[in-house]
């Protein structure tokens, strides 16, 4: 993720900028019905929990306080 790399130069604007990007993603990709979103958020199902942990560290680094998520429906 974006957010990561910025953060880690210090760039706390376009961190959060990004975050908040793929959190819209995400959240939009999972409130979509299984008939519309097969593969939930675009990606290889294997890949879903590499984003859902992505999407934690990235909000940890930030001190964004974490939302409860689900890989299933």
């Amino acid at each position: 993720m974006l957010v990561l790399a910025y953060n880690k130069l210090k760039n706390p604007d376009d961190a959060h900028r990004h975050n908040d990007e793929a959190k819209t993603w995400i959240e939009t990709a999972q409130a979509l019905p299984a008939a519309q979103n097969p593969q939930r958020f675009g990606v290889h199902p294997v890949d879903v929990l590499t984003c859902l942990a992505l999407r934690r560290k990235a909000e940890t680094d930030l001190g964004i306080e974490h939302k409860a998520i689900s890989a299933a429906r």
